[in-house]
């Protein structure tokens, strides 16, 4: 597998996108019609976050130590193991995070500017500042 897909742990990413799809049921519902570009557009920018976190959680843990400390790491606990298996730099895996944070982020400003309101833009910081911080 290819170390930068191994470093997203994109099984994972089905947690982000049954929400959204969740949200789009709802929203279809309630008013009887989908932007299916915009669901499009929130289905790539929440996966982008939960990208950015994930790289993120690794690179934190990895300062920590706690990656280093698991002795029987798996798919739910010990990250990806790019970093302690060396086939990522820190530093590299921290600039993928933020990539994949911008990625996110420049969407979620551009739903935000076509939606009256900006519930887009505060759930989006908090979101933002958890899934960094998170781990």
């Amino acid at each position: 597998m290819n170390r930068w897909v191994k470093a997203l742990r994109a099984p994972f990413f089905t947690a982000s996108a049954v929400p959204v799809f969740l949200g789009t049921a709802v929203a279809y519902n309630h008013t009887g019609r989908i932007s299916v570009p915009d669901l499009i557009l929130t289905l790539i920018g929440v996966i982008a976050l939960h990208a950015g976190t994930n790289l993120a959680n690794d690179y934190f843990d990895h300062l920590s130590g706690n990656d280093d400390l698991n002795p029987h790491p798996t798919p739910f606990s010990g990250g990806s193991r790019v970093i302690q298996d060396g086939l990522i730099s820190p530093k590299g895996v921290l600039i993928y995070s933020l990539s994949w944070f911008t990625l996110g982020c420049l969407i979620g400003l551009y739903l935000n500017w076509r939606r009256p309101g900006n519930v887009i833009l505060y759930l989006g910081l908090i979101g933002v500042f958890s899934g960094f911080f998170y781990t």
